[in-house]
């Protein structure tokens, strides 16, 4: 039935105008903003940041980004001062650079954005 339905997806944010740097400016995401929310249009998806106040973040990820080269966006990312998260119970599966590397050789980093959300890079 909705098989053939466009994504969209929604980021809670208590503070718009940081949100906007965070997504605009460090994540390079093309932003426009409607009456009720910023929105960024990724690939086919369209993600929603919409601002609630007293919003609190969860400890799972809300949103992905999957990437050609996860090296290379995770260095830019660290180039912005986002830092990548380090698990411990990963142990060595996730190098010194913060990617983790899966049994399949997909390769996953963790970070947050201003509001505490998580958000992941995935790539091969």
């Amino acid at each position: 039935m909705l098989d053939g339905a466009k994504a969209v997806a929604f980021i809670s944010t208590t503070d718009t105008e940081t949100a906007r740097h965070f997504y605009g400016t460090v994540l390079g995401l093309h932003l426009t903003q409607d009456p009720f929310a910023l929105v960024a249009r990724i690939g086919d998806a369209m993600v929603r940041i919409t601002t609630l106040p007293g919003f609190k973040a969860g400890q799972h990820p809300v949103f992905g980004f999957a990437v050609d080269d996860i090296a290379a966006s995770a260095q830019r990312l660290s180039a912005h001062g986002v830092a990548l998260i380090r698990y411990e119970f990963l142990g060595d599966a996730q190098g010194p650079d913060g990617i983790w590397t899966g049994p399949d050789g997909t390769k996953v980093a963790w970070f947050n954005d201003p509001d505490g959300n998580l958000l992941s890079l995935t790539g091969r």
